[in-house]
């Protein structure tokens, strides 16, 4: 019975063109930012030359970013432009983890990581607030078990493959 469930709840967000772009964009580009997590240890204390009390801080900057993403930027985005906006969140995310890497500076770290948390906030908000929209109440909790799934699935995968590839080549690769 469980594996019907999963099927309508999948049925549902693959069945729409808007959620079946929007979250296959989104689950993507998770698989692929999350293979950084393995190296911003490493990114951090040897590349930048920074100690712990800074990576955690650099952490809780993408964290406080996410924060004011989907407390103070989500909600002002017009209900007619979720899907488009959410698109464009996903790649504000990816441009701030990429920008934290310019230059290998301190300073580009914290703005990368705000910019690249505060966009994640807003994604999340975005593509929550598209499955409310567009899936009906009966199957709101299928649908939802359906993207957390994949979500969880594609950052295990994700964590999984980062940690082989900085195991066998090192930090810089990843």
């Amino acid at each position: 019975g469980d594996a019907g469930r999963l099927r309508d709840g999948a049925r549902h967000l693959t069945g729409d063109r808007i959620l079946r772009v929007t979250l296959a964009a989104a689950v993507g580009s998770l698989a692929f930012f999350s293979m950084s997590i393995a190296a911003e240890v490493i990114y951090v204390k040897d590349v930048l030359d920074a100690g712990d009390a800074v990576y955690g801080l650099i952490m809780a900057t993408w964290m406080g970013g996410m924060v004011a993403g989907a407390i103070g930027l989500a909600g002002r985005v017009p209900r007619g432009r979720l899907a488009a906006a959410a698109l464009a969140a996903v790649a504000i995310q990816g441009a701030g983890m990429a920008g934290s890497t310019a230059g290998a500076v301190l300073w580009t770290a914290f703005a990368g990581f705000a910019v690249g948390g505060a966009a994640h906030g807003v994604k999340n908000v975005l593509l929550r607030t598209l499955i409310h929209e567009r899936v009906p109440d009966a199957a709101l909790g299928r649908a939802f078990a359906a993207y957390d799934g994949a979500r969880n699935a594609a950052e295990l995968t994700a964590l999984a493959a980062a940690g082989v590839v900085v195991g066998l080549l090192g930090s810089d690769v990843a």
